[in-house]
């Protein structure tokens, strides 16, 4: 399966040279409910079906496009604040963020 996600262009740019091996979005009700499934524990974990993201750099028919592997989706907690220059991330503690871990590109 694939989903598709809008990006920014400095994203996909650090996605396409190799830097960025994850990308990071918010926990929002949209994100949760496209990248996660609940399981028979109840708990929502992430959707192992997704096998690609269509990453898409706008909204016009002729936007950069990049088709990645997905490796693994999960929630994660912060227990600390954190920095990651080559995703382009900034989190506080206690914040929560869904990790996606990136595999190959499919297409460039």
């Amino acid at each position: 399966m694939r989903v598709n996600l809008k990006i920014n262009k400095k994203n996909l740019d650090l996605i396409k040279s190799g830097l960025k091996k994850t990308e990071w979005r918010e926990p929002s009700e949209y994100n949760k409910k496209l990248l996660f499934e609940f399981k028979e524990d109840g708990k929502r974990h992430g959707n192992e079906n997704i096998k690609e993201i269509e990453f898409v750099n706008g909204y016009r028919k002729d936007a950069d496009r990049l088709i990645v592997e997905v490796k693994r989706i999960r929630l994660v907690k912060f227990s600390r604040d954190i920095e990651i220059k080559e995703d382009n991330f900034k989190a506080l503690e206690g914040q929560f963020s869904i990790e996606i871990t990136l595999g190959d590109i499919v297409n460039n």
